[in-house]
């Protein structure tokens, strides 16, 4: 992630994600120091004394309410101080306390978190209360009915012992910002929850600092009467240590955990919200310490970092900046789709984006509208294509079957895969990949440069990084995913198909797909009686054109490509690996493997593959390269990775595939033994390696002639006669 992310000034992200220039800023700064915000609002002192006395004593889960508190106040209180300002568009904006509810999962699927505040509408909040609530999994992490499509924003705040210690330098410094006539005593825990001046009647936020829990009962905050703030503890400061004023801000270092966990927020927001977000915001505060995220499909933005605390009027300005954001710069519009009429309800964000459309043009019919149905499949990933596929509906109908649209973020570094599909059809390679009805890439209409990065990094083209993005729309024919037609009566057939087309794509057009993968792989039902199994090699927008030696010639992108639960060894190794055929054909192994384990039998033990297919790719290799040691794979076939019972035919038939592979590694081994061989002058004839002719030369793509198409045929070959004893109507 860290190769993703970039740095810009606060001032500078304001303008770019929330579209309020510095001089704006500046001018509700001037008015919130000049009209004495902190002095005249009661509410608003009294929550920030709360949450230094409470950060103080290393409470961290009692920050949240006095948060809360002081960010709904500045809100309501925004348009008495502030002349000329606009409506918000959310007009019932509230900051939630969230956690411990955990955020479950959307229709189609998603991991369970708990961020610690939400930003959200009061109209979702009464939304959630009549839905269903979700099974709760963990009975410390009550669940409700709230997913990652109702919140607009998160905010996460973290508390150490190194924010602690510098919270009570900021104490100090809070104490002389506020003059000592105008400090309230610390009131009691009782008086915070009883107080109108602590909670105004008035304030929209008032019945809501938290959701409610599993039971339905609205969860105490960090005002109720059963908690008591404690007294500021006193820092020890060693000798000669000056302790007045809190280091500067540059010299906080955030910890990677920190950005960890607002990344996983950021994931879910972006792939479990059936593709109704465009791109993401959210705020990290350390302590007092806070600092911005801004997220796409094309990497992540941070802003420097302000105490919001110390330098508490900018920090409202920006408050006020985020409310008046509308569902553009929430990331809630998506480009060159239209919205459904009427206008959604600016309080809740879409669900889905069923009921939008879009025009395309067809070389038979014109100008075709497309017409967005129920979701089919988001991609889970943080940056990348964001992949997401509906079901459609166009007028005039163009086909006389069902219909699917893929919308993807496309490297404009990449060949779009429409060329692609075009090469392979006139490659004659086509007849297992997908048949494409329409398509439109929207190069001239957005690009992600029109976007945040491009105002933040004009010249980001030259990162190393960055790759440029665009929208591509392809309308395809409707087919099913593998896994749902998968039997042990057909994978030997299906899997020998997949092996072909891969082969045709990179003999006869010159392709390699690059991206093989369980949700990539497909099926039609062919013939009279639709009862002959058809595989579908599908996503071939990672794809790249190659020479005759297997080597990309043309554009490919700046990343290596794959589904880290697929992807080859060697390309988990080396980012700068050249992607041969035969690293598709290790990922149709790994696929192969992952369906005789997890297809039929649900994990309910620890899964086997978790390590493949988490974020950390160094742990991934890890568990691969097992596989590689003598009598590895057979081991874990029975332990493990132990087979579904229904595919426990195919023990032999992996093994045998597998033992391709092993012989490839063996040859790598052999040439490293050969250069360190004292002979090797004689063996090599004397003949210096750099100048041996090209017939002789290394082989990279087949590793010798070890790792070929033909070698695993006759490898699946070998055990056909085993599997047709075993599964006597094998096809």
């Amino acid at each position: 992630m860290e190769q993703h992310t970039q740095t810009t000034s606060l001032d500078h992200w304001v303008h770019s994600v929330l579209g309020r220039t510095p001089d704006e800023i500046e001018n509700w700064v001037t008015i919130f120091t000049q009209s004495k915000i902190i002095l005249q609002e009661v509410v608003i002192q009294r929550a920030v004394e709360a949450y230094l006395r409470f950060g103080g004593s290393g409470q961290e889960k009692l920050l949240y309410g006095p948060f809360c508190t002081m960010a709904n106040k500045v809100l309501e209180v925004a348009r008495l101080y502030i002349p000329d300002l606009p409506p918000f568009p959310v007009q019932d904006l509230l900051f939630c306390r969230n956690d411990p509810v955990m955020i479950g999962s959307g229709p189609l699927g998603a991991a369970h978190r708990s961020p610690d505040i939400a930003v959200i509408s009061e109209q979702t909040l009464r939304t959630i209360q009549q839905r269903e609530k979700y099974k709760v999994t963990k009975p410390q992490h009550p669940t409700t009915g709230i997913t990652w499509t109702d919140p607009f924003s998160f905010i996460e705040i973290k508390l150490f012992e190194k924010e602690r210690h510098r919270l009570a330098k900021v104490n100090e410094a809070w104490k002389k910002k506020v003059p000592v006539r105008t400090l309230i005593e610390a009131p009691t825990s009782e008086a915070l929850s009883t107080s109108t001046d602590t909670l105004d009647q008035s304030a929209t936020m008032h019945h809501h600092t938290s959701f409610p829990d599993g039971t339905g009962h609205k969860r105490k905050h960090a005002f109720a009467s059963d908690i008591a703030i404690p007294p500021a503890k006193k820092q020890k400061v060693k000798r000669g240590q000056q302790d007045d004023d809190p280091s500067p801000l540059e010299k906080h270092e955030t910890p990677p955990e920190y950005y960890e966990q607002l990344a996983s927020y950021g994931l879910e927001m972006l792939s479990c919200t059936n593709g109704t977000r465009h791109h993401f915001f959210q705020c990290l505060i350390a302590g007092d310490i806070a600092e911005f995220w801004y997220g796409d499909a094309t990497g992540i933005i941070l802003s420097t970092k302000i105490s919001w605390i110390l330098d508490f009027e900018k920090f409202a300005a920006i408050l006020v900046a985020i409310a008046c954001c509308d569902h553009g710069r929430w990331g809630l519009t998506i480009p060159n789709l239209i919205p459904p009429a009427p206008q959604n309800n600016p309080s809740l964000p879409p669900i889905s984006l069923e009921g939008y459309s879009t025009t395309m043009q067809h070389e038979t019919y014109g100008e075709v509208m497309v017409t967005l149905g129920s979701p089919i499949y988001v991609q889970y990933s943080l940056v990348g294509r964001n992949t997401c596929v509906y079901n459609v509906n166009t007028t005039p109908e163009i086909f006389g079957g069902p219909l699917v649209i893929k919308m993807a973020m496309q490297s404009i570094l990449r060949i779009p895969e429409h060329q692609l599909l075009i090469l392979a059809e006139n490659g004659d390679a086509h007849h297992h990949l997908p048949k494409a009805h329409m398509w439109t890439n929207r190069t001239s209409e957005w690009r992600s440069k029109d976007g945040v990065h491009g105002v933040v990094f004009p010249s980001n083209e030259s990162d190393q990084y960055y790759e440029e993005r665009t929208q591509c729309f392809i309308v395809f024919t409707t087919y099913l995913s593998l896994e749902s037609v998968l039997t042990p009566r057909n994978m030997d057939y299906l899997f020998n198909q997949l092996l072909d087309a891969l082969h045709d794509l990179r003999y006869k057009a010159k392709i390699i797909h690059r991206d093989i993968s369980l949700s990539n792989l497909m099926c039609e039902m062919r013939g009279p009686a639709r009862d002959i199994f058809w595989l579908i090699l599908n996503d071939i927008d990672l794809g790249s054109a190659v020479g005759d030696n297997g080597e990309p010639t043309g554009r490919t992108g700046k990343h290596r490509t794959g589904t880290l639960p697929f992807m080859a060894v060697d390309l988990l190794e080396n980012t700068e690996a050249t992607h041969y055929l035969r690293h598709d054909f290790e990922s149709v192994f790994y696929v192969a493997l992952w369906c005789a384990v997890k297809l039929v039998k649900p994990v309910t033990s620890k899964d086997p593959f978790s390590a493949w297919g988490g974020q950390d790719i160094e742990i991934a290799l890890a568990n691969k390269k097992k596989l590689y040691d003598k009598g590895a794979l057979r081991e874990a076939l029975e332990s493990t990775c132990r087979l579904s019972p229904d595919f426990k035919a195919y023990d032999w038939w992996l093994i045998l595939m597998w033992r391709v592979f092993k012989n490839g590694k063996k040859t790598v081994e052999g040439r490293e033994d050969m250069r360190d061989m004292e002979d090797f002058d004689r063996a090599m004839a004397d003949i210096d390696r750099d100048d041996l002719p090209e017939d002789v030369s290394c082989d990279d793509e087949t590793l010798e002639g070890t790792v070929t198409y033909k070698n695993l045929k006759d490898a699946l070959l070998k055990t056909r006669r085993m599997l047709k004893k075993r599964i006597p109507d094998l096809i």
